[in-house]
């Protein structure tokens, strides 16, 4: 056998936003397949993303808001059938955006776990007790 490991992922995204004055609304939903191989076995998961949130620009450069973040983990399966775990994520975030390159920190403590896993209600084994995502975007 191989000690050779090695996964694909295919990810799909919709992204959904509205603008109104100085307040933004976002939803986006991210469906992912991953295949594992090892050892002449191959492993599927499905993951289905869903994140929601509002911001507002405080100065033309500078935006601050909320957002909720869902985690769905599901095993040897791309139906959304057996779902492993479900975690949920809740906080704050901080935009910077200016004429080509933008950042988004996000500080989101995990307010909420369901699966075989959770303990006190939180699925510690897959993810943070508090995930920062720190995103930046430069267009050239």
């Amino acid at each position: 056998g191989s000690d050779l490991a090695h996964e694909t992922e295919l990810e799909q995204k919709l992204i959904l936003s509205k603008n109104w004055e100085r307040w933004v609304a976002a939803f986006n939903l991210t469906v992912e397949q991953e295949w594992e191989y090892e050892d002449g076995e191959t492993e599927k998961e499905g993951v289905l993303e869903l994140s929601a949130g509002v911001s507002h620009r405080f100065t033309d450069h500078w935006s601050g808001g909320l957002e909720l973040r869902n985690h769905r983990e599901y095993a040897d399966s791309f139906e959304f059938k057996n779902e492993a775990h479900s975690a949920f994520f809740l906080g704050p975030n901080v935009s910077y955006g200016g004429a080509n390159r933008w950042a988004t920190l996000s500080v989101l403590p995990q307010i909420y776990g369901d699966g075989d896993t959770a303990v006190d209600n939180l699925i510690l084994d897959a993810h943070e007790r508090i995930e920062v995502r720190l995103l930046v975007g430069v267009l050239l």
